[in-house]
């Protein structure tokens, strides 16, 4: 463990989903004001893009906490891959509705009545689905387009977010029931070089460092061989830092980080890495 050899409390580069190590870009930040305000201004389904490893996955837990605090009744779906009835079921689980077996149709009624209710005492309801890009069966994706289409008094009684891959996006322009469904779209695009500095210094703040350990040519090279993605930003942080304390090193260096990354992704990938960046 490098963790007291670098004086830190913990390890702060692991995959989790602490919320201490979530670190806002300006790019999170706007991705989180256009998800609040489709829904707050009832747009009807928001979908937001992102390579694996951005963070959608943190966006999605914050966007139903801040939901939550605001009135909104939430369902959130991580694993949506499921046949139509067992999607509807667990959306229907999500909002606590109790369905003892409901077949398909009277799930369908049990939402309606659920949200119409909701809608009557001045709540509304909101469907969050991560991973929306799992979803394999055309049938279980109609249902989740039609979900939004349900109305009363002119006003959409269910908003839905949607937070997928941007592969996504080709399968939503196919799909004429769910695209013209869409109200808000957005992709989280990566950190840039100065984003990945502060995301790196944020998560060794909070594994209490008292000293800088990357050099400057360190975190260049960490944002080109990882593309401003913070999981692969962790991977290749984490291995620098086993690294550098079997070496007994004093600070992370460039070479550091390239022998990390060559035990991460392999020689080859450091190549072109280094071919692309001319």
């Amino acid at each position: 463990m490098y963790t007291a050899y670098w004086g830190l409390a913990e390890r702060p580069f692991e995959n989790t989903s602490n919320p201490r190590y979530l670190y806002y870009s300006r790019k999170h930040e706007e991705a989180l004001v256009r998800l609040l305000y489709g829904v707050s201004q009832s747009k009807g389904t928001s979908l937001l893009a992102g390579e694996p490893g951005t963070g959608k996955t943190f966006l999605a837990h914050i966007l139903a906490k801040e939901l939550a605090e605001r009135g909104y009744q939430v369902s959130m779906l991580v694993q949506p891959d499921l046949t139509p009835e067992d999607f509807l079921g667990q959306v229907a689980w999500g909002f606590g509705i109790d369905l003892n077996g409901a077949s398909k149709g009277r799930t369908l009624e049990r939402l309606r009545e659920f949200a119409s209710a909701r809608r009557a005492s001045g709540g509304e309801s909101v469907l969050v689905v991560d991973n929306a890009d799992a979803i394999e069966n055309p049938s279980t994706l109609r249902e989740l387009s039609l979900l939004p289409r349900y109305e009363e008094e002119g006003r959409i009684l269910f908003h839905a977010v949607l937070l997928a891959r941007p592969e996504f996006l080709e399968r939503v322009r196919r799909n004429r029931y769910l695209d013209q469904q869409i109200g808000i779209r957005y992709t989280v695009a990566p950190l840039d070089r100065d984003e990945t500095r502060l995301y790196v210094l944020h998560r060794l703040a909070q594994a209490k460092a008292e000293r800088p350990i990357f050099e400057d040519a360190a975190i260049d090279s960490v944002h080109r061989f990882s593309g401003g993605i913070p999981r692969e930003i962790n991977s290749i942080c984490d291995l620098a830092l086993l690294a550098g304390c079997g070496e007994g090193l004093e600070r992370v260096g460039e070479e550091c980080i390239l022998s990390a990354v060559e035990d991460y992704r392999g020689p080859e990938f450091v190549s072109e890495r280094n071919l692309d960046a001319g």
